[in-house]
């Protein structure tokens, strides 16, 4: 099965990514308002009449913003967990929804998806594995902690969709106010360029050939330039020739990923 993925935002102001299988389409999040995404769709001359359901991975406005208005204009479910759909709701909006708790497997556009729990302070927070055939993809955003199962989540993967959202010592000597700074440091926080860089290289010594997006970089915080000086310098002292890295723009399409690709060719050396 083919399986493609355009990065339409990736911030604090909005996250948002298009995947389409040979079964659908997916948003993997809907952070940017209904027309701003259809806008998007449009100039990458996809077609919205693809979409079969929104996967949310937590309800903080940067990922949820189009959630309803989406899945109401094309007449899809959103599909999240129990707590997390709960929270879309809880202010009188309506929309179709498919609830499965974190760690479930499910079907959808043809793909196996299983939701694994990130640590971060929202009310039930998920990232996901996609999978078909060969392909695996992993989305892990807004953690503040990689723990063993994402770590199991990313393993293998031919795509990794990774938090890498600041640079500590920007942040620390920063203008955010202190409890701002403690909470995205800590253990249910954002995850640092140090500690997304040490995944890279991790997965670059399991030997597979996988790309990785850094995702919600933070705009006050951080710059395409230090996380990818982060990620590059961990390389050096791991495999760096199984790893291919790129950064996710903040408030403008950016990155596309096909598996019908090979990444690994010579021309792209």
């Amino acid at each position: 099965m083919a399986i493609a993925l355009w990065s339409l935002a990736s911030g604090s102001s909005g996250n948002c990514i298009w995947l389409e299988a040979d079964g659908g389409a997916l948003l993997l999040d809907a952070g940017l308002s209904a027309s701003a995404v259809l806008s998007k769709l449009s100039r990458l001359e996809r077609n919205p009449s693809l979409l079969r359901a929104v996967l949310i991975t937590h309800e903080h406005t940067d990922h949820v913003l189009g959630a309803v208005p989406i899945a109401r204009k094309l007449r899809v479910p959103i599909i999240s967990t129990s707590a997390t759909l709960g929270a879309i709701l809880s202010r009188g909006a309506s929309a179709d929804v498919e609830p499965h708790p974190c760690g479930a497997t499910f079907e959808v556009a043809g793909l196996e998806v299983t939701s694994f729990r990130t640590e971060h302070d929202a009310l039930d927070p998920v990232g996901y594995a996609l999978a078909a055939g060969r392909t695996r993809i992993c989305l892990t955003t807004d953690t503040g902690t990689l723990t063993p199962a994402i770590r199991r989540a990313m393993s293998k993967c031919s795509l990794v969709v990774l938090e890498s959202n600041h640079d500590v010592q920007r942040l620390v000597s920063g203008p955010y106010p202190a409890p701002l700074k403690a909470r995205i440091l800590g253990d249910t926080g954002h995850l640092s360029n140090d500690a997304a860089a040490a995944a890279v290289a991790s997965l670059s010594e399991e030997g597979n050939p996988t790309c990785v997006w850094l995702a919600h970089l933070s705009e006050v915080n951080n710059t395409p330039a230090l996380a990818m000086r982060c990620a590059h310098a961990a390389l050096r002292h791991a495999r760096p020739e199984n790893v291919r890295v790129s950064v996710a723009l903040r408030d403008h399409t950016s990155l596309c990923w096909s598996s019908q690709l090979n990444w690994w060719q010579r021309s792209l050396f």
